[in-house]
C-alpha cells in the first residue's frame, strides 16, 4: 500500500505542470555555477550540469552540458526507457514449453521436451520471491495436460535467442565473473547467480572444487588457489574469458574451521541450472524420467520446438523495469537492452540478438529523436559497466524530457521506475524527501558519481544530469552535489510568525 500510495503521490507532483497549475518559476543558476566552479578549483571532480524545466523549450542551466562523461548506471535510463518506447509497459518476456516426438497411447513421451527461452531476465528471481516455481509447476501441469506421465528422451534448453556473447569486451576485466556482471543469455535463471561454498577441512582434505553449488551446475573447470592461515577468511571468484565454465577461486580460510564459507559469482550455464532444476522438480511431481539427459543449448543447433505446449509469461515489462532503475540489476538492464534488437531493426530468420546491434538502434533512435551528436551518446552496454561509453549531460535531460512527453502508458511506467530521493534504492541518503521532491537513477563505479532524473519544485517538473567524474573522494563530491541542488531548489522560507 505504501509503495502505491507513493506511486500516486509522485504522477500527482510530476504532472502537476500538464494541469496548468504552476508558480511562477523562481529557479536561480548563479550559486549553483559557482559552487561547481569553487569544486573543480579544489579539484574535487569534473562536473556537468543540465536542468531544463519541462515545458521550456531549452535548458535552464548548461554546465560542461555538451562535454563526454563516464555514465555508470545512469545509462540504464536509456535501456529501460528504449524498452518501454519499442515494446510497451505490458509486455511479458516469453518462454516456451513445447515438445518434439510423439506421445504414445500409455502416456510416454518419446522425444525431447524443450524449453525455449526469449531473455526473461526474471525467472526464479530474489526480486519475484512470489514467482518462485511458479515455472518449473506450469511445466508439469502442461506435461499433465498434454497426458505425458513418462520422457523417454532428453530435457532441452534453448538460450540462443540472444547471441552467445558471454562477459561484453567492453567490461572491465575484474569485473568478469562477479556477481553483479553476470553475461546475459536467451535463458536467464536465479538473476544468473550462482553461490560458491567451501570449508577449511574441506580444502585441508585435498578438495580441488567447491563442495557447495546452488543452482547445481555441472562441468565447471575450477582453479583452485586458496591458503590456510591462523585467522581470517576471505574468498574471490574471477572468470577465464576464453572459456564460459572455468573460474578460479582463490582467497585465505581461517584452519581447522569446518564452517564452510559461501561466496557469489556468476551462473555461467543458466540454461543447464535450469534444465536440472526442471528434472528434478518433475521426478518429484512423478513424471518418469527413463535415463533423461539435461542438455543446453546456446546457439542455432538446439531442436526445434515442433509441438507448443504452454507459454509461460514474465512480470510486466513495467515491473521489470521497475525492479531495474530501482535496484540497479545490470542483468535486467542488458537483458531490456538486448529486447529491443528485433524491434528498432531486424534480425535475420534464424539469426540472434547482439548488443551491438541493439546499441545501435538504441542510440540512432536518441540521437535521431533528441537531435544529439554521435560524440555525445556513444553507448557500450546497457548496464553503465563499460568505461567506454560516453554521453553528456544534454543528452540525458533530452532524453527523459522527450519521455516524459510521451504517452501516458510510456511516460508513467518509466518515471515511477526511479527510486525517490531521500527514501527509496541507491538516493535514499542523498537529501531527505522533505528538502527535495526528486526521483533521480544514480550512477557510481571508481572515480564516477552521477545523479539524473525529475524533479518537482513550486509546480514545476525539472529534468536533471548532474555527472561528476574524475573524482577523488564520494563523500565530498555527493556533499558538491547536494549543496548544487539546494541552490537550484531551495526549501522556500517560512512564514513569518503573526505579531497579534
Amino acid at each position: 500500500m505504501r509503495l502505491r500510495l507513493t506511486t500516486l503521490y509522485a504522477l500527482l507532483l510530476l504532472l502537476l505542470p500538464l494541469s496548468g497549475w504552476a508558480q511562477q518559476d523562481l529557479i536561480e543558476t548563479t550559486q549553483a555555477v559557482q559552487i561547481l566552479q569553487r569544486a573543480e578549483q579544489r579539484g574535487e571532480a569534473r562536473y556537468g550540469v543540465s536542468v531544463w524545466r519541462i515545458d521550456e523549450a531549452k535548458p535552464l542551466l548548461d554546465y560542461r552540458s555538451r562535454e563526454r562523461f563516464t555514465p555508470a548506471s545512469v545509462t540504464k535510463i536509456f535501456s529501460s526507457a528504449t524498452a518501454l518506447i519499442a515494446l510497451g509497459a505490458d509486455y511479458q518476456f516469453p518462454t516456451e514449453i513445447g515438445y518434439r516426438g510423439t506421445i504414445t497411447s500409455d502416456g510416454v513421451l518419446d522425444g525431447d521436451l524443450i524449453i525455449v527461452g526469449h531473455g526473461d531476465p526474471s525467472l526464479e528471481s530474489k526480486h519475484y520471491p512470489r514467482r518462485k516455481g511458479i515455472f518449473y509447476d506450469q511445466v508439469y501441469l502442461a506435461l499433465q495436460q498434454a497426458g505425458i506421465r513418462q520422457i523417454r528422451g532428453r530435457i532441452v534448453v534453448d538460450a540462443s535467442a540472444y547471441c552467445d556473447e558471454g562477459y561484453l569486451e567492453a567490461w572491465p576485466r575484474e569485473d568478469w565473473g562477479t556477481r553483479y556482471a553476470p553475461a546475459v543469455y536467451g535463458v536467464n535463471l536465479c538473476d544468473n547467480i550462482m553461490q560458491v561454498g567451501i570449508s577449511a577441512q574441506e580444502v585441508a582434505k585435498g578438495a580441488t572444487a567447491p563442495t557447495f553449488l546452488h543452482p547445481s551446475t555441472p562441468g565447471h573447470a575450477w582453479q583452485m588457489d586458496i591458503q590456510l592461515v591462523k585467522r581470517g577468511s576471505q574468498l574471490a571468484i574471477s572468470a577465464d574469458c576464453d572459456s564460459r565454465t572455468t573460474r578460479r577461486l582463490s582467497g585465505r580460510l581461517a584452519r581447522g574451521s569446518s564452517k564452510r564459507q559461501v561466496i557469489s559469482c556468476d551462473l555461467s550455464n543458466p540454461a543447464m541450472a535450469l534444465s536440472l532444476q526442471l528434472a528434478e522438480h518433475l521426478q518429484r511431481r512423478g513424471i518418469e524420467l527413463s535415463d533423461c539427459q539435461s542438455v543446453a543449448y546456446y546457439d542455432k543447433s538446439a531442436p526445434t520446438l515442433t509441438t507448443l505446449l504452454d507459454i509461460y509469461l514474465s512480470p510486466h515489462l513495467s515491473e521489470l523495469i521497475r525492479t531495474c532503475n530501482y535496484h540497479s540489476v545490470n542483468l535486467y538492464a542488458e537483458a531490456l537492452l538486448r529486447s529491443i534488437g528485433n524491434r528498432f531493426g531486424s534480425v535475420q530468420q534464424g539469426g540472434c540478438i547482439s548488443t551491438s546491434e541493439a546499441l545501435r538502434q538504441e542510440m540512432n533512435y536518441w540521437r535521431e529523436t533528441c537531435t544529439l551528436s554521435a560524440d555525445e551518446l556513444e553507448l557500450y552496454d546497457g548496464s553503465g559497466l563499460s568505461r567506454r561509453s560516453k554521453l553528456s549531460p544534454y543528452a540525458l535531460t533530452a532524453a527523459l524530457r522527450q519521455v516524459y512527453h510521451l504517452p501516458l502508458p510510456v511516460s508513467d511506467p518509466f518515471i515511477l521506475s526511479l527510486p525517490q530521493v531521500g527514501r527509496e534504492g541507491t538516493v535514499r541518503n542523498l537529501l531527505s524527501a522533505s528538502q527535495l521532491t526528486a526521483y533521480f537513477k544514480s550512477g557510481s563505479i571508481r572515480g564516477v558519481q552521477n545523479y539524473a532524473g525529475y524533479v518537482s519544485y513550486n509546480g514545476h517538473t525539472y529534468c536533471v544530469s548532474l555527472l561528476a567524474n574524475d573524482m577523488r573522494h564520494r563523500g565530498t563530491t555527493r556533499r558538491t552535489m547536494t549543496q548544487v541542488l539546494k541552490a537550484l531548489f531551495p526549501n522556500p522560507p517560512a512564514p513569518k510568525a503573526s505579531n497579534s
